[in-house]
C-alpha cells in the first residue's frame, strides 16, 4: 500500500503470477472505515458483556420464580394444616361442652356418691396437706372438694377417636385373659391424643413396653398415662386443659399397630378406664 497526497493505493498481486490489480482510497474514508470497525468491535464487546449479565438475572428471576412457586406450595399446605387444626379445635371444644353438659345426672349423682365415699375411707391427700398449712389453705380443700371443681378433675373424655380392642382386666379378670391396667384405643398414626381433663404433665419419657409415654397428674388424686405415642407435643411440668393436644398416635415400644394404651389411675391405683368416660368410646 503506497501513499499519494491525499489517497492511499492498494495492490493485490495473485500468487500465480497472474495480473496485478490496485484500488485507489481516499485516505480520510480509509480512517473512517477503520474507525467504525473499531467502534462497531467495541460496541460488540459491550453487547457480549450486556447478554452475559442478562443471562445471569434471567437465571436469577427463573430461581426466584421456581421459589415462589414453592413458597405458594408451602403456603397452600400450611392454610390447610390450619384449617385442620381448627377443626380440632371446634371438635375439642364440642367435646368438652358434651363432657360437661351432656352427663347423665344420675349416673353423675352416683358415681360422686362413690368416689366420696371412697375418700372418706382414704383421705385425699392434697386435702390433708391443705389442712396443715392452717386456715387459709382449708379453706381452699373445702373449696375444692365442690362437686363442680371434682367432675372438672375427672378425666371423662376419651383422650382419642378410635375403637377399643382391648378393655381394662385386673388379675382377677380369669385365667384366659391377661391383666391389662387400661384399654387400648386404635387410630390412625398421627391422630392427636387429648387430655380428659386439666393437670400437670408428671413425665414423658420412653418405656421399654409402652414406647414413648406420657404421665399426667390431675386433681383428687387422678393421673392418666397414654402409651406408644409417636410423638409428644407438651413437656414435664406443662400445665395442661381439658381437649388440649398432648401427643400422636403411633406404635412405639412393643407393638403391632398404630394405636393408644391409656390408664386411669385413683390414688396409686388402677381402674377402669370405661367407669370415667361420659361420652364413652364403648358407647
Amino acid at each position: 500500500m503506497t501513499e499519494h497526497g491525499d489517497f492511499y493505493t492498494v495492490m493485490f498481486v495473485p500468487d500465480d503470477h497472474g495480473r496485478t490489480f490496485s484500488i485507489r482510497v481516499r485516505r480520510n474514508l480509509l480512517r473512517a472505515a477503520v474507525l467504525i470497525l473499531l467502534v462497531f468491535a467495541g460496541g460488540l464487546a459491550a453487547l457480549a458483556l450486556m447478554l452475559g449479565d442478562i443471562g445471569v438475572k434471567l437465571q436469577f428471576v427463573k430461581a426466584l420464580r421456581i421459589e415462589k412457586a414453592r413458597l405458594e406450595n408451602e403456603n397452600e399446605r400450611l392454610l390447610r394444616a390450619f384449617q385442620k387444626i381448627r377443626k380440632i379445635e371446634v371438635l375439642s371444644e364440642y367435646l368438652h361442652r358434651m363432657a360437661l353438659d351432656g352427663i347423665d345426672s344420675v349416673r353423675l349423682s352416683r358415681f360422686f356418691e362413690q368416689q366420696q365415699a371412697s375418700a372418706i375411707a382414704a383421705p385425699d391427700t392434697d386435702a390433708t396437706a391443705d389442712r396443715d398449712h392452717g386456715r387459709e389453705a382449708g379453706t381452699a380443700a373445702a373449696a375444692s372438694n365442690r362437686p363442680q371443681d371434682f367432675v372438672l378433675a375427672i378425666p371423662s373424655i376419651p383422650p382419642v377417636e378410635g375403637w377399643v380392642t382391648r378393655g381394662f382386666a385386673t388379675e382377677n379378670g380369669g385365667p384366659a385373659e391377661e391383666p391389662h391396667a387400661g384399654i387400648d384405643i386404635a387410630a390412625a398414626a398421627g391422630t392427636p391424643i387429648r387430655a380428659p381433663a386439666p393437670g400437670v404433665v408428671d413425665r414423658v419419657g420412653r418405656d421399654a413396653y409402652f414406647g414413648i409415654l406420657v404421665v399426667i397428674k390431675h386433681r383428687f388424686g387422678f393421673e392418666s398415662r397414654y402409651g406408644h405415642c409417636s410423638q409428644v407435643l407438651v413437656a414435664a411440668g406443662d400445665n395442661i386443659q381439658r381437649g388440649q393436644t398432648i401427643a400422636l398416635v403411633g406404635s412405639s415400644g412393643r407393638s403391632s399397630a398404630p394405636h393408644l394404651h391409656y390408664e386411669i389411675l385413683r390414688d396409686g391405683r388402677a381402674v377402669d378406664p370405661k367407669e370415667f368416660l361420659f361420652t364413652s368410646v364403648y358407647e
